[in-house]
């Protein structure tokens, strides 16, 4: 899948940079530019959504990414300032990969 939207293809890449610093620890990454293997990149991705969606509206589905992002920017102002130590943990609990 691609986004056709320069608007919301601008929020999702800078949402998947910060997400990838984020989750750097969790993955056991010193540096955020560290390459990660497809089951950690689906973590940061999958997961991170996922977590966001529940430190959001107290759920992990995500229907839709780009309204999630524009309702973490009402409520943050800046996608930078989204709690994402919060997003971490909850992902930890709604994000189990394939064979979780």
């Amino acid at each position: 899948m691609t986004c056709q939207n320069p608007v919301s293809l601008s929020r999702c890449t800078e949402l998947h940079e910060l997400l990838r610093h984020g989750f750097a620890f969790a993955l056991g990454k010193i540096h955020g530019d560290s390459v990660l293997s497809h089951s950690q990149e689906m973590r940061v991705q999958c997961g991170g959504l996922a977590g966001l969606q529940q430190v959001m509206n107290d759920t992990p589905q995500v229907d839709n990414v780009d309204a999630l992002l524009v309702d973490a920017l009402q409520k943050w102002g800046e996608l930078a300032d989204i709690p994402y130590s919060e997003v971490v943990h909850a992902a930890a609990s709604c994000y189990k990969g394939r064979h979780g």
